[in-house]
Formats: structure tokens, sequence, C-alpha cells
């Protein structure tokens, strides 16, 4: 059905005229971009067919990596005009000529130029040219380098792009959004940091670097001890557990989630409006990898890669996260939340936000190296 398709012709020009639609959950973000790029309020910023677009901010569907990038068959048999046609691994290798793979599996990152209240304690459309699904950015983040490095190097990138140098001012915006850092609390002058996610799992970095966590349906208690070994077993209200040498971190872990329950005012968890992605962990419990704190600012490193910096003076959390490969960042705040790609150029509205947060990460990563080379 057309996208604004209703009943009534007065609720379908309203869809129309609000730019209100909604796109099936089951399509690539590559889809989705192509589709948000035709569908824009804006005319000035939308796609078309004409050549050049009829706007000095408009781009041409017919360069949009979702349809010139990746498997293009040179043929196609006439069954696919009644079924969908399957294509064996030999036919996937002669789809563009010999250079296709090299294409589809680019490690490149090109960005064209031309083209809030908390405690002392805490609380804690896209342009096709900078598209972060298409094949111009794949790779764009690698296990290889450190996660705090590569969350330098989208920052910058990011802010690298001037407001008189990026054609495309208005980025989209993804309605996704990580499981994130809700409270916190700083007791590392007697035992350890403590926080608890927007999912409920809670965590405790103690100050000889083990850790202790509690999985999010509450059934589940990790401990990491100083060589990285992990103890799993299920938690129990009464103090019955099979480690008894853990009774102490246990009944720690006990106390920061009472603290925070009652000492702690309840912040945003979930978020309207926005998918909740779980990113992956290898461990069943959240892990706070190094934190730091300065001045109006507190930053933290998980385990899942993924770097959280509060602004505590405007109330406003940035998560640096990572989604299919691609790295994003979240800004949430009391009144909205947004996420955008940093291989795309940093909105003017958000410039600020992210040139703090990226004095942060590199405050962070330099105390990380330091506290490494011990």
């Amino acid at each position: 059905a057309p996208p604004f398709e209703t009943e009534s012709v007065t609720s379908t020009y309203q869809l129309i005229s609000n730019c209100d639609y909604k796109i099936p959950p089951h399509l690539s973000l590559l889809a989705v971009e192509f589709i948000q790029s035709m569908l824009t309020q804006d005319p000035d910023y939308r796609s078309c067919l004409t050549d050049p677009p009829a706007t000095a901010f408009g781009l041409k569907l017919q360069s949009h990596p979702f349809l010139v990038e990746g498997f293009t068959p040179s043929t196609l048999p006439s069954s696919a005009l009644n079924t969908t046609p399957v294509f064996t691994d030999s036919s996937l290798s002669h789809g563009k000529g010999p250079d296709t793979q090299d294409k589809i599996f680019s490690s490149a990152v090109n960005i064209p130029t031309q083209e809030r209240s908390e405690s002392s304690t805490g609380c804690g459309s896209f342009s096709p040219l900078f598209s972060p699904f298409g094949s111009k950015v794949k790779g764009f983040f690698t296990t290889k380098k450190k996660f705090l490095d590569q969350a330098i190097d989208g920052l910058t990138a990011c802010l690298a792009v001037k407001k008189c140098d990026s054609f495309y001012e208005d980025q989209t915006v993804l309605k996704l959004a990580p499981v994130f850092i809700s409270k916190w609390v700083d007791y590392s002058n007697k035992f350890g940091f403590g926080f608890q996610m927007s999912d409920g799992s809670v965590g405790v970095l103690f100050n000889d670097k083990t850790k202790i966590g509690l999985t999010a349906s509450a059934d589940m208690v990790e401990f990491t001890d100083l060589n990285g070994k992990t103890f799993s077993f299920q938690w129990d209200e009464n103090g019955n557990q099979p480690f008894p040498e853990l009774s102490e971190r246990v009944d720690m872990l006990k106390y920061y989630i009472h603290y925070m329950d009652e000492n702690l005012a309840d912040t945003i968890g979930f978020l309207p409006g926005m998918e909740t992605i779980r990113t992956v962990q290898k461990t069943i419990a959240p892990q706070l990898r190094v934190w730091s704190r300065r001045g109006d600012f507190i930053i933290m490193e998980m385990s899942n890669n993924m770097v959280q910096v509060n602004h505590m003076g405007d109330h406003v959390k940035v998560v640096i996260w990572v989604f299919e490969g691609t790295l994003l960042v979240t800004i949430i705040s009391t009144r909205a939340s947004k996420t955008y790609s940093l291989a795309n150029p940093c909105p003017m509205n958000i410039r600020i936000t992210l040139e703090n947060t990226l004095k942060e990460v590199k405050e962070l990563s330099r105390k990380k190296a330091s506290d490494e080379n011990m």
C-alpha cells in the first residue's frame, strides 16, 4: 500500500503534510535510508531521478548505494516474473565484473569534503555519499583496534566536516538506541564504582579491578577475578551461593543495588519511539572496563564496545556504540533522544556536545594507557 494511504482523504493528507509514515521493521538499514531519502519533508533535500538534481542539496536516486552497491546479476531467469530467483555462489562472482568483490568488501573510509538532575554521587536523512551502511565505510569498526581509539577516530571524522563544507546539513536520525548506563554511584574512596543499566542489570568495578554483576533478569550473578576468570551462579537473596569466598563481594553488590534503588532518582530507561538494541557481550552481566570523572563530566567504557559520557551540567548522556559494524552516537536528554551515524557530517545542533565528548574520550584513553603502563 502507498506509505500515506488511510481510509479517508483528510487523514491521508494529514499524514502527507506531516511526512508521517511507517517503515517495515524487516528492511535493511540501507533500504530504510533509501526510502527516507525519497520521503523527506524538506523538498530541498529530497532525492530524485533528474540529472542533475533539481536543487543544490538534492541527490540522485540512481546513485544511491541501495541500488548500485552489492550483488547485481548480469541476467535474470524468466521464472523471476513469478518467484524469487535463487543464485548460486558461482553466479555471485559474475555480478558486476572482476572488481565486484573488491567493491563490496572495501574497508576504505571516505568522507568527501565537497559534498537532568543528578546528585553528586550520580544518577546516574543519510546522504548516500556518507552512508554508514554502504561499502564505503565497511570496516569502519574493527575489533583489531582499541575501541576508545576508534571512538576518537569516529568523532574526529564526524566533526571534520564543517557547516560550510557539508552539502547535507540535516542528517537522518536513526530510531535505534543501545542499553545504556542509567544510574551510577562513585564509592571509589572505599569500595569501587557501581552502575545500573537501562535494562535493570547492575555491575560494580571494585578498586582492585575485580568485577561483579547481576543480569537484567536478576537471576544470575557473575564475578570476574584479577586474572579475568569468571564465575557465575544463581542470585539468592538469602546469601546461599556456591562460592563462600565471594560472600563479601555479593553483599557489596546488594548494597549498591539497594543504594541506587533508594537514593538515586529514576532516570529514563525506556526511550519512546526508539528500538532498544542489545549489543553483543561476552559476559552474562555488564562489565565496566574503565571510568573517569572530571569536572562536569563522567565517562565510562563498557566491555561491549560502548563508551558513555554524561554531561552533568546539562543532564545529557552521549553513548558511542556499534551496530552492524558502524559507529553510532546516541544523545539522550530529558526532552528527547536521537541517534546519528559517526560516518556522516556532524549536525550543527550537536556539534558542541560532540566536541566536549571527544575531549573526554581522549582524556579517558590517556588515563587508560597510563594505568596500563604502571
